[in-house]
């Protein structure tokens, strides 16, 4: 039993040291890439091939994908869309961006059969992310908590229509727009590891109630 606590330990704070984790590495690699703008680049620009940068921001990525892999969650629906995104994190730090500015393959003719690898891997992933209020909505029995989590759930989704709106329109805050999309994601990744045992309970009611 002792030595099964701190495996278990680990699986339940997932979903704070693994955005944690990206987070570290976004800041550490900006600061090693030159010319990089965390307001006009995206995050994945920081793994791109040839950078300064990527030595902290590819394992970065993987840090995030291992974290959704291994990460404790009580409702097994939740549980697989999370491990689908761990699986797509891990494909995007993989599968890196030409050049810092990840040219968009849907308009730039720059476009590497590379660059759409990473992007196909990052929305996937992205929309697996916007679904998770919604779905942890459905398992929630408090009416206010119910709605904040379809407010999370909507606001989440604006945000990453912003995100790809921006990118489409190559729009000089494109890395911005990202950044706050990922926020909202990780707010719910740690939140959730912060409610564990509500959650735990929140889903026992939920199945018993089916």
């Amino acid at each position: 039993m002792n030595g099964r606590a701190p495996k278990l330990r680990l699986r339940r704070w997932a979903g704070v040291w693994g955005p944690g984790a990206f987070v570290l590495a976004a800041l550490v690699g900006a600061r090693r890439q030159p010319g990089y703008s965390a307001r006009g680049n995206h995050v994945s620009g920081l793994a791109a091939t040839g950078t300064r940068s990527a030595v902290v921001m590819v394992p970065g990525f993987l840090a995030l994908g291992a974290a959704q892999l291994v990460m404790e969650e009580p409702d097994p629906l939740i549980r697989r869309v999370v491990r689908l995104a761990g699986l797509g994190t891990v494909a995007a730090g993989l599968l890196r961006c030409s050049t810092v500015e990840c040219p968009d393959p849907l308009s730039d003719p720059a476009a590497t059969l590379a660059d759409a690898a990473h992007s196909a891997a990052s929305v996937a992933t992205f929309v697996l992310w916007v679904s998770l209020p919604g779905l942890e909505a459905r398992v929630v029995d408090d009416g206010a908590a119910r709605r904040g989590q379809v407010v999370l759930g909507l606001t989440t989704a604006t945000a990453f229509g912003v995100a790809g709106l921006t990118t489409a329109l190559e729009s000089p805050n494109r890395g911005l727009a990202q950044r706050l999309y990922l926020g909202l994601v990780f707010g719910w990744f740690i939140r959730g590891a912060l409610r564990w045992d509500e959650r735990v309970g929140e889903v026992a009611r939920y199945q018993r109630g089916r």
